[in-house]
C-alpha cells in the first residue's frame, strides 16, 4: 500500500522486539516523552523518514510542561 509505519519505542530492546516481529516496512524511533531533547530528536527522525511533502505537516512543535 506504500503506508510509512513508525513505531516510538522508550529503549533499544523495544526497538529491536518492534524490527524483529513486523514488517521491513516499519520504522522505529527512539523517544522518552518525559525527556524535551528526546521529543524534538524524534520529531526530527520522524521527519527525515517521511519522503518530502508525505504525511502530517506541522509548523512548529509546541513543548509545554503544563
Amino acid at each position: 500500500m506504500g503506508c510509512h509505519v513508525i513505531a516510538c519505542c522508550l529503549t533499544e530492546a523495544g526497538e529491536t522486539d518492534f524490527r524483529k516481529a513486523c514488517s521491513g516496512k516499519l520504522k522505529t524511533v527512539s523517544l522518552d516523552v518525559s525527556n524535551h531533547e528526546s521529543v524534538l530528536q524524534a520529531y526530527e527522525k520522524v521527519k527525515s523518514i517521511l519522503p518530502s511533502g508525505k504525511g502530517r505537516k506541522f509548523k512548529y512543535l509546541d513543548w509545554s510542561t503544563e
